[in-house]
């Protein structure tokens, strides 16, 4: 009887997993095409002021190639941590 508990509960996983695949976005194109970010602009911080309908890269003055490590919400404020230390001057 717990085998085929387990057994349901991998099955519906399974379920899960692939159709949040085949109802995924298919390119970096197709993402570039909905979200209105250019392909060749790179950047760690974007802001949309229209529910998601264009962004705006907000990362001026920030590395190029800062990995982002974690992200949270607090209160509706979205912070993306970073394990790279960084010093505005």
């Amino acid at each position: 009887m717990r085998y085929w508990r387990i057994l349901m509960v991998l099955s519906l996983l399974s379920s899960c997993k692939r159709q949040a695949i085949e109802s995924g976005l298919k390119s970096n194109e197709e993402v570039a095409a909905i979200s209105n970010i250019k392909p060749n602009e790179r950047g760690i911080v974007y802001i949309s002021k229209d529910v998601g309908r264009s962004w705006e890269n907000r990362s001026n003055g920030l590395p190029t190639k800062t990995p982002i490590t974690e992200m949270k919400t607090f209160s509706g404020i979205l912070v993306a941590a970073t394990s790279q230390w960084y010093s505005a001057n």
